[in-house]
């Protein structure tokens, strides 16, 4: 009787420690299942955030662009302007000359005055080559400078970025 009390309470025990074991299987199941859901909305959060920085770098660059073009047509505006007013001043100039030759120089004739008139359009077309010059330099200087700026806040985007995944993932 003693031997089957014993083994009728060793099956209680067992049936208890068999029902706990259920239980905490179940609970860790659960707690899984939470952890899974809670680090995949994590997940999804990142990656939107990621979305959202990729959307606003990409508008910060538009703008940064746009800016740039601005100032790049403004530069170009003046610099119109006062090739402009270099030519009306060359060409009041030049008037000025003529009439200085023509009255000094009546005697003189066809050839001489074709000949000054060549020379000033020879350093008229000399002058604007090295206007057009000056400015496609400076068009470069400045596309190159918003181009390695571009390409350092890229690269500093992207580390930042590849340096929070990669704490994330941790």
């Amino acid at each position: 009787k003693l031997v089957e009390a014993r083994e009728k309470e060793r099956c209680k025990l067992m049936y208890r420690l068999d029902a706990a074991d259920a239980e905490l299987q179940q609970q860790l199941n659960q707690q899984r299942r939470r952890l899974q859901d809670e680090s995949e909305k994590l997940r999804s959060d990142m990656m939107t955030d990621m979305r959202v920085l990729k959307q606003q770098h990409a508008r910060d660059l538009d703008e940064m662009r746009a800016v740039e073009r601005q100032r790049i047509d403004h530069e170009m505006a003046a610099l119109q302007k006062d090739k402009e007013d270099m030519a009306r001043r060359f060409e009041a100039d030049a008037a000025a000359y003529r009439d200085k030759v023509q009255s000094e120089m009546e005697g003189k004739h066809l050839a001489a005055v074709a000949a000054v008139r060549s020379e000033m359009d020879k350093d008229k077309a000399a002058w604007e080559v090295e206007m057009i010059k000056r400015r496609d330099d400076k068009i470069d200087m400045v596309i190159d400078k918003l181009q390695q700026e571009t390409e350092k806040k890229v690269a500093a985007a992207e580390a930042k970025m590849a340096a929070q995944y990669d704490a994330d993932m941790r």
